[in-house]
């Protein structure tokens, strides 16, 4: 189909000029960035211009022969005309001839290619992916959204906003988000989308109510909103489609079901989605869909809950899910969440004690796996039950299935963090935690964490961005400590010192000012220090005693604690919630450039593993 015999030569289209080589489109200055599905159907129609092009041709042209429905076709030249900024009433490029296709309005014509037109173009792709990485690692706040994130061209990322229940008729207040969850579980089998959690957009959603800000907040391209109604015995929702990189709606579409086939709505929009968007399929799909409409209902409401964790909450979601597994037993997702219940009784609520908790987590998440083995977070949350309790090699089986299925899953990231943060491989570990977070942006948990990595191991500027967001996400953290550890890591012991003795908290002041003393050489005043930490005798206080001790130069104090931690944990019922955390803190202490390399891993992981079992033993075995 080469009716205008341009070839690969750059040749213009009234004022646009294309060049095929380089995949660009300009006009004058301004570069306009198609997606690839969108430059193909321009130039398919430039190549047989001025014939018309059937549907059947732009099938087997633009889509590879690929069946698609003349709805998908008419959607994709809609969007081809808002990018090149044409209308349907009145066109300048693109025209439809009913019943035939479409066809270019203006022949194209040849142009020399200008060399500095192609040297901008790789400019502006630099200058783009630079801005990217700003926003999204350096720049990150929540007090500034005014100036949106400039997402490279590429970018396939997106956050689905819980759907608004209309005033006129509002359902019930579960069903909003549990639409958006439901099409973000349904997107989940293409690969190269990157889906931002829903705890992230719970949270943004929650704080902010302008879409831009939101996926400014949220380092989303695509923001997918809309509004639910229902009324008469009918199911109504209305889905919006935003580009926050060309600040356009891309796609709008109403759907009308009734109750009952809320989960076939549901799969619609998110094919709809996957279409507008020009996602592929993954080799794996997405986990079981549910069956009883009613059972699905129920489920709905036990995530709507289980998520907004209010008074109440936990036992709601939970009757929620039970009562969705009695409409549905095969309902595999209800299982997960009632094991997901039990380790918030453990970990949250303190019902349960840890054995009766991992009894219900494991026979629940079991229960999912019969219904269906391919549910990724139930080979996840299993992966955690089977470190509790010991069984490594029934751990590993899980852990590889999860990561298999899902391997860029928040959840399953973590499990991957936890296995090299253990075996002392730093750079995987922050790696993980990075991934994750670009999934998760507001998690306070992964930037906690990582803030934490990179400051023991003296990545200090680092540390000190993921501190910035944070506090950003997360006010109550002050990290004013943290912020005093920067200044020792960096050896600016004067303000450290300053900083140290503001600190309210005993045991951080006299952490900070024994660590600034002793750097500025008053050896007598961080030695009174050091004494004032040796008398208290908390699971706190020996951790950051080890943590003085070794960057004063010894190299034995995290063992020596590690022994003093057992034998201070060994008088509580339950070590396991208040003295674990601690003891992953003592091991991070292997990453600080004062210890690294000092002692093999292996010393570090046998006296770790022989504590994580005494601990565990009698953690199962409380009543």
């Amino acid at each position: 189909m080469t009716a205008c015999g341009h070839g690969n030569g750059q040749y213009a289209i009234a004022d646009l000029v294309i060049d095929p080589a380089q995949m660009t489109v300009m006009r004058g200055d301004e570069v306009i960035d198609l997606p690839p599905l969108s430059f193909r159907l321009l130039t398919t129609l430039a190549d047989a211009a001025p014939a018309v092009v059937s549907h059947e041709q732009l099938a087997a042209h633009v889509w590879h022969g690929r069946v698609v429905s003349p709805e998908t076709m008419t959607q994709r030249v809609k969007l081809l005309r808002q990018a090149l900024g044409d209308s349907a009433q009145n066109p300048r490029y693109v025209g439809v001839v009913r019943g035939a296709g479409y066809k270019l309005l203006t022949v194209p014509k040849p142009v020399a290619p200008p060399a500095p037109r192609a040297s901008r173009r790789r400019l502006y792709v630099a200058a783009t992916a630079a801005l990217v990485i700003i926003a999204s690692v350096v720049a990150f706040t929540i007090g500034d959204v005014s100036q949106p994130k400039v997402a490279a061209a590429e970018d396939l990322s997106l956050a689905v906003l819980p759907f608004e229940a209309n005033s006129a008729a509002s359902p019930s207040p579960s069903l909003g988000p549990g639409i958006a969850s439901e099409v973000v579980h349904n997107l989940t089998d293409s690969p190269e989308l990157r889906l931002i959690a829903a705890d992230s957009v719970r949270k943004a959603a929650d704080t902010h109510s302008n879409t831009d800000e939101i996926a400014t907040l949220l380092g989303a391209r695509y923001v997918l909103h809309g509004t639910v109604e229902k009324s008469e015995g009918t199911l109504r929702v209305t889905a919006v489609l935003d580009d926050k990189y060309t600040m356009r709606s891309l796609w709008t579409r109403t759907y009308t079901r009734p109750p009952a086939f809320i989960q076939d709505m549901v799969r619609a929009i998110a094919s709809d989605v996957r279409s507008v968007l020009e996602l592929r399929r993954g080799d794996q799909r997405a986990a079981s869909s549910p069956g009883d409409p009613e059972a699905y209902a129920h489920f709905l409401r036990g995530r709507f809950f289980h998520h907004r964790r209010a008074d109440g909450d936990v036992a709601r979601a939970e009757a929620e899910y039970r009562n969705a597994l009695a409409v549905d037993p095969r309902l595999a997702r209800a299982w997960v969440g009632l094991a997901g219940i039990a380790d918030v009784r453990y970990w949250e609520t303190g019902e349960l004690t840890l054995a009766e908790s991992e009894a219900q987590q494991r026979n629940a998440l079991l229960q999912a796996l019969a219904i269906d083995e391919q549910l990724a977070v139930a080979h996840a949350r299993l992966t955690w039950h089977f470190e509790v309790v010991g069984d490594d090699e029934r751990a590993a089986h899980h852990r590889a299935r999860a990561i298999d299925l899902a391997p860029d899953d928040p959840l399953v990231l973590m499990i991957r963090a936890t296995k090299s943060r253990r075996h002392g491989d730093l750079e995987s570990t922050v790696d993980y935690y990075n991934r994750a977070i670009a999934r998760d942006p507001l998690s306070a948990s992964y930037l906690v964490n990582l803030s934490h990595l990179l400051l023991f191991s003296g990545r200090t500027h680092e540390a000190t961005e993921v501190m910035d967001r944070l506090v950003a996400v997360a006010p109550h953290f002050e990290m004013a400590f943290e912020r005093a550890l920067v200044l020792v890591q960096q050896r600016r012991y004067s303000d450290a010192l300053a900083v140290g003795n503001a600190l309210k908290e005993p045991l951080q002041r006299l952490t900070i000012l024994a660590m600034a003393q002793d750097g500025l050489g008053k050896k007598g005043d961080a030695l009174r220090s050091i004494e004032q930490l040796e008398l208290l005798d908390s699971p706190e206080a020996i951790v950051r005693l080890a943590h003085v001790k070794a960057r004063a130069g010894d190299t034995n104090a995290p063992f020596e604690a590690m022994a003093r931690l057992e034998r201070v944990c060994a008088n509580q019922q339950s070590p396991w919630q208040p003295c674990m955390g601690w003891l992953y803190d003592l091991m991070d202490l292997r990453f600080t450039p004062y210890l690294r390399g000092q002692h093999d891993n292996s010393d570090w992981l046998e006296r770790f593993d022989a504590i994580m079992l005494s601990w565990r033993t009698r953690a199962l075995r409380a009543t």
